[in-house]
């Protein structure tokens, strides 16, 4: 599937009826969802992926499109994998798609191939961030993450990752662009800088807390 048509085809894909801001849930445009997967493509193909904190779903079923032979969406919110269930027979793609309502800090689920996600930048909930970063680089050897930009954030980020038995491996910054879903949204658009990380396990994952 050309970029493009990954593009078009997210971009149709349904909201969440009502995103928490608690939960961060804020939903990457169709554009945004692309690019990242784009940027994980050589990792995605073939592999059992991971969409932690998957929400309304658009990144696990554009793994999926793009050759993912089981991809996952694991989400605390049971309303927005309901929405994710819709998205991926909308897709096309439901026969490869499994989802699963659990807390990210005690995952249930054996090992994976690749995680990507979009997790909580730490907003709402202080520390929320460094629980999808401990568990993603338990369960998989290569992470792909969506992080707030800066050079402070990348600083904290490469230690908190190594600190959980990973490596940042590369950044590639991007700006994304969100819708107001949010009830104190006044804006049309909010451009949001941010980095994009992967980052690999090394031979043994460190139990730190």
């Amino acid at each position: 599937m050309k970029k493009r048509k990954l593009e078009i085809v997210l971009e149709s894909l349904e909201e969440l009826e009502r995103p928490r801001p608690d939960l961060e849930q804020y939903m990457l445009s169709g554009r945004d969802a692309a690019q990242f997967l784009w940027l994980a493509i050589g990792d995605v193909v073939g592999a059992r992926v991971l969409d932690a904190g998957c929400g309304s779903g658009r990144l696990l079923v554009g793994a999926a499109l793009l050759g993912s032979w089981h991809a996952i969406g694991l989400d605390i919110d049971f309303c927005a994998l309901l929405t994710a269930k819709r998205n991926a027979l909308r897709a096309g793609v439901g026969g490869l798609v499994d989802l699963i309502c659990c807390d990210y800090e005690k995952p249930c689920l054996r090992e994976v191939d690749v995680v990507i996600q979009n997790p909580p930048f730490g907003v709402q909930r202080p520390h929320a961030d460094r629980v999808f970063a401990k568990s993603s680089i338990k369960l998989a050897r290569v992470v792909y993450s969506m992080h707030k930009a800066g050079d402070e954030n990348r600083k904290f980020l490469r230690e908190l990752y190594s600190r959980f038995g990973g490596m940042v491996d590369w950044i590639k910054e991007d700006v994304v662009e969100l819708k107001p879903t949010m009830m104190h949204h006044v804006k049309r658009i909010y451009k949001v800088k941010v980095d994009i990380y992967r980052i690999v396990r090394g031979e043994s994952w460190i139990d730190a807390t």
